[in-house]
């Protein structure tokens, strides 16, 4: 899928390699796992922003999974939710039809680099609580649709930007930026994505060595 910005139609980009499938991810065995550390070892496992610490014997399908720096481990996984049964959490696959988005647009998340790796940040997206990418100087584009992780009126979007820095920095200049935009579009001329509102544009550069923690506001239609 290419990414033809609105200002630039002519200018596509190339297309995003996919993944032919989905690696399957067993949650049981890392909650067995930390069984067995001590208390001062222990980590917490969120689905869609949810704890689910007591959840045993579950395997998930299709879904992304990030650890941050303490080993939380966070997955994003919006065909699953959480709900209480005597007290405990479980989980269940939402039905395919709960899916299906409400919005009369489709809503995208696109990453811009211009000089790849040389902005040296790590940008954690969050919409409305849930985790949703890591964007990472240096890795291949992301074009991502976010539709169904919005709802209809106002959203809380965060980006969460920690700077990486290894042996050294690759540069110290304003000019070299790593891009994330959020906005509205629609695939045609044989795949490419057209984005028509670009809604939030945030931007962090190689002269910036501190993190940041930015909240937007997203009204959707």
């Amino acid at each position: 899928m290419d990414w033809v910005p609105i200002n630039r139609r002519d200018a596509a980009l190339p297309k995003k390699t996919r993944r032919s499938s989905h690696p399957r991810f067993t949650i049981f065995l890392v909650v067995i796992a930390m069984a067995f550390v001590g208390p001062s070892f222990a980590r917490n496992i969120f689905l869609n922003g949810v704890n689910i610490d007591t959840v045993r014997n579950q395997d998930f399908d299709n879904v992304q999974v990030r650890v941050d720096q303490s080993g939380n481990i966070y997955i994003s996984a919006p065909q699953y939710t959480v709900h209480h049964e005597g007290g405990a959490k479980s989980s269940t696959r939402t039905p395919s039809a709960a899916l299906i988005n409400e919005l009369g647009e489709r809503y995208w998340l696109i990453s811009e680099e211009n000089y790849p790796g040389k902005a040296q940040y790590d940008v954690d997206v969050v919409i409305n609580g849930t985790w949703i990418k890591t964007i990472s100087s240096g890795s291949p584009q992301v074009i991502l649709e976010i539709s169904r992780f919005l709802r209809s009126g106002e959203n809380k979007v965060q980006f969460i930007a920690t700077k990486k820095i290894s042996a050294e920095r690759l540069s110290d200049s304003s000019n070299h930026y790593l891009k994330v935009y959020i906005g509205t579009g629609d695939e045609k001329d044989g795949g490419n994505l057209f984005l028509t509102n670009p809604m939030i544009e945030y931007q962090r550069n190689a002269a910036e060595v501190k993190n940041f923690h930015n909240v937007f506001q997203l009204i959707a239609e």
